[in-house]
Order: C-alpha cells, then structure tokens, then sequence
C-alpha cells in the first residue's frame, strides 16, 4: 500500500518554513495591486519594464497597504507589506 506523500510540502518543511493553515493572496494578484497603486497616484508614467518578487506570503483578510518610492531617475520602487509590517511582494518599474 502507497503512502500519499507531496515532496514539494516535504522540501519545504525541510527548510525550517512555518505551515500555512490560511489561504494566501495569488502573486500576480499582489502584482497587480502594485501596479494600481502606481496608475492611481502616477496615471502619465508610462512603463517599459515591471519586475515582482513575492518575499513573503500575503494571507487573505489581513490588511495591506501599498508603497512606491522614486529610486533614481527610471526607476520606481513598489511593495506592499502587511499590518504588522512583513513585506510581502516588492517590485521595480523601470521608466
């Protein structure tokens, strides 16, 4: 008799990541936050390039507040981090 097994939650565990028991916020939805958050407060930036990176889980029904910073003169910086401050995606557009 086989026993049911996921190696990617096996993996995982073996690095020491804490279980998730609560559903998570799809990335490129979280990407996609980012991005409205630009369009919002800069709707004449015009893009070349968006690059995201999930850093840590965003967990459904906890609170989220967007951030951008100017970083040099073609780039902005964008995350969005939790309420007690874990950033969980960062982003860079590129002007």
């Amino acid at each position: 008799m086989a026993i049911p097994c996921d190696l990617r939650f096996l993996f995982v565990r073996s690095l020491g990541v804490p279980e998730i028991t609560e559903r998570l916020v799809h990335g490129p939805l979280t990407a996609l936050m980012l991005l409205e958050t630009l369009a919002y407060y800069y709707p004449e930036v015009q893009m070349k390039r968006f690059e995201y990176r999930a850093l840590n889980p965003v967990v459904v029904n906890r609170e989220l507040t967007s951030y951008g910073s100017k970083s040099g003169l073609n780039e902005i910086v964008l995350w969005v981090q939790d309420e007690a401050g874990v950033v969980g995606m960062k982003g860079l557009v590129s002007l």
